[in-house]
C-alpha cells in the first residue's frame, strides 16, 4: 500500500472525465470570480502596482 506518495494510474477516458468532473462546485454554491487584484472597482490601480512590483515592461512610475 502506498501512503502519501504519488502513483501513476491507468484508466479509461470515461473514468478520467468522471473524476475530473467531481472537482466542480456543488449545485447551489457561488464562485467568487473577481477578488483581489482583478476587482473592477480598483483594477487599473492594483494592476499597475502589480506590474511595477514585477518590473514588467511598459509599467512606468507616475
Amino acid at each position: 500500500m502506498i501512503m502519501g506518495g504519488k502513483r501513476t494510474v491507468r484508466m479509461s477516458g470515461v473514468e478520467f472525465v468522471r473524476r475530473f468532473l467531481r472537482h466542480g462546485p456543488l449545485s447551489g454554491l457561488k464562485r467568487i470570480r473577481h477578488y483581489g487584484v482583478l476587482t473592477s472597482s480598483c483594477k487599473a490601480v492594483k494592476l499597475h502596482a502589480a506590474r511595477l512590483a514585477l518590473q514588467m515592461p511598459g509599467a512606468t512610475r507616475t
